[in-house]
């Protein structure tokens, strides 16, 4: 789980160097990634 997260923030901080709107879609997958992993939390 700390894993996803790092990896997330890590995308996050490349994709805010070369561009803003990339960044928002980094961030929208970031989400949505997070989101599967509580639900498989709460499933298993």
């Amino acid at each position: 789980m700390t894993l996803i997260i790092v990896v997330g923030f890590e995308i996050l901080h490349v994709t805010y160097k070369k561009d803003l709107q990339k960044l928002n879609i980094a961030f929208a997958i970031f989400m949505i990634v997070f989101a599967l992993a509580n639900l498989l939390q709460v499933l298993t």
